[in-house]
């Protein structure tokens, strides 16, 4: 059965070649390379004044979680820690809207909506409860030779549980009312 080494071998080198890119700061789920600026936000940026999109946040968040810690490099260990400036007004916006395109076929359009403000608390609850709403009523299966499994549901089709997805960065388009979020596997 010579198809099986050669199989595992393709899924080896598209994930070093995977994590290659992904070291060399490429994002496979971005809209393209974003800019950055603090227009229509309160809370700590990487900015350039030409550009129109804020980093919020940049790290790995649990997305089937719920505790508000993320994993961090600490000295020589990684550490759970706080996730920082998390109840800092982020837009003053009534509303931000948001896609979630990744692991399934179908998007999933989102909003978050603040009261007195938005927070990256409320961003982030927001793209977590989006990710509930589409794993909800999904099916899963074994992949013979593969740690993934294949989720099925009403988005389509997708290689990884929601236990496999992390939170890697938000960003806001303050002049758009727009958020893009990067999900990690």
């Amino acid at each position: 059965m010579p198809a099986l080494p050669v199989l595992i071998a393709v899924v080896v080198i598209a994930t070093l070649a995977g994590l290659v890119l992904l070291r060399r700061g490429h994002r496979p789920h971005a809209e393209g390379p974003a800019e950055r600026s603090q227009e229509a936000t309160d809370g700590p940026q990487n900015e350039s004044p030409s550009s129109s999109a804020s980093l919020l946040y940049e790290g790995s968040i649990p997305v089937a979680g719920n505790a508000y810690h993320h994993t961090e490099l600490v000295g020589d260990d990684y550490e759970e820690t706080d996730i920082p400036g998390l109840d800092t007004v982020v837009s003053r916006a009534p509303s931000l809207t948001f896609t979630l395109d990744y692991p399934f076929d179908e998007p999933f359009e989102g909003r978050v909506v603040g009261v007195d403000g938005i927070t990256l608390r409320h961003i982030i609850d927001a793209i977590r409860d989006g990710y509930r709403q589409m794993y909800e009523g999904t099916s899963t299966e074994d992949i013979p030779n593969i740690a993934n499994k294949k989720v099925t549901g009403s988005y389509g089709t997708a290689m990884h549980v929601i236990d496999d997805l992390v939170i890697e960065s938000i960003e806001l388009d303050g002049r758009k009312n727009k958020l893009t979020i990067f999900i990690g596997s």
